[in-house]
């Protein structure tokens, strides 16, 4: 059963279109990286800035993010997020110098992460029961779907353009989303429905949601079965094109496999949720990614493509399945505190997956190890955190 949605509510195309400008912000970048150290004289540490400053302010800026929705409503949030986004991106595209690059991305990720987070807010508001599903499910796959596309974007840029042709592809993705925003998005957050909290009780309202068991075990659950895909990330262009000679071309392929299944577990969940209940979802898709990175970790001692790829392949699969149920199941805890919830949500899987990324690259072991032994603990942590699911 839905709620009745308001007039000129936005429909889950543009919710798309809106929270896929993060995710592509960040990985349509990643192809230009060489280009735009040739074109400053820049070493790679400092070019690697552009990257590092976008998901500090992806992080950290969420959590403002959220409960600004919350207070003054979805529209003007996603209006002002599209309007910082496309200054950003025009200033990159413009910039004289590689730290006047590094700033211009830092206002990018300020206006991309609130894109990503009022979609999934909209959501809430207007849908509950299955419906809250497939709607979070096709929002979902903007975040799914977008890295695996923008490189591919990204590198037609380039060729076409150069590297400011990237930034300049960016300026005209949110200049065509600021104008359909402006004309077809009507605000979905009831006057009556909005806190009214001033911005020193942010910490007052994060604490109140840490404190509930049922949203801890969903945000741990997304958290810790999410950052699998970072660690592979991280890892497996090294194990892929150093250790295993597949080349730079063959990576980018599998990485738009794994893309492609994550979207694949994103069209089942909502039917799935529907005959099962989400809770029993999340259990067994828990399960399946303890399995994979089980089995990876014991294939691990000799690596080949099939060894690291299969079990990669299925734990993407079940990724899919578990990121829309997850933040459904995270955002319906409070109703009067959605934006704060996805906000927090996406802060606290970030946080994390750098963190374990970190703690991986610390390990000093051969091969896939690092990336199996540490995927089974977070997996495995994802698993008894919905313990907490199941408590009022």
């Amino acid at each position: 059963m839905t709620a009745a949605p308001p007039r000129a509510a936005p429909g889950l195309p543009l919710l798309f279109f809106a929270a896929a400008a993060a995710p592509m912000g960040m990985n349509i970048l990643l192809p230009a990286l060489v280009a735009i150290g040739a074109a400053f004289s820049a070493p790679a540490p400092a070019v690697q800035l552009t990257v590092t400053i976008y998901l500090v302010g992806y992080a950290i800026v969420q959590l403002v993010v959220g409960p600004l929705a919350d207070r003054f409503g979805r529209r003007p949030v996603l209006v002002v997020s599209f309007v910082l986004f496309l200054a950003g991106s025009i200033a990159a595209t413009l910039a004289p110098t590689l730290e006047a690059l590094v700033w211009a991305r830092a206002l990018q990720s300020i206006g991309g992460c609130a894109a990503l987070v009022v979609p999934r807010a909209v959501v809430r508001d207007l849908y509950t029961g299955p419906a809250a599903i497939h709607g979070m499910t096709r929002v979902t796959m903007a975040v799914t779907a977008t890295p695996a596309l923008a490189p591919l974007v990204g590198s037609a840029m380039l060729m076409a353009f150069g590297w400011r042709g990237v930034f300049g592809f960016c300026a005209a993705y949110s200049a065509v989303l600021l104008v359909l925003i402006l004309r077809g998005f009507g605000e979905t957050l009831a006057p009556a429905q909005r806190t009214g909290d001033a911005i020193g009780q942010l910490a007052v309202r994060y604490g109140k949601l840490l404190a509930t068991p049922r949203y801890l075990g969903y945000a741990a659950n997304f958290a810790c079965q999410g950052a699998g895909f970072l660690l592979f990330v991280a890892f497996a262009p090294i194990l892929v094109i150093r250790d295993l000679g597949v080349g730079a071309q063959g990576y980018g392929l599998l990485h738009l496999l794994l893309g492609l299944l994550v979207i694949a577990g994103n069209f089942l969940a909502p039917s799935l949720a529907r005959r099962f209940t989400l809770e029993r979802v999340l259990l067994a898709g828990s399960l399946v990614c303890v399995a994979a990175f089980g089995t990876l970790l014991a294939l691990s001692g000799e690596l080949s493509l099939a060894r690291l790829v299969l079990p990669m392949l299925v734990y993407a699969i079940a990724n899919g399945v578990i990121f829309p149920l997850a933040i459904t199941g995270a955002t319906g805890v409070d109703p009067r505190a959605i934006g704060t919830a996805a906000a927090l949500l996406g802060s606290v899987q970030m946080g994390y997956g750098a963190t374990v990324v970190f703690i991986a690259g610390r390990i000093d072991l051969d091969g896939a190890m690092p990336l199996a032994g540490v995927g089974l603990a977070s997996a495995v942590l994802g698993t008894v955190a919905l313990l907490l699911v199941r408590r009022p």
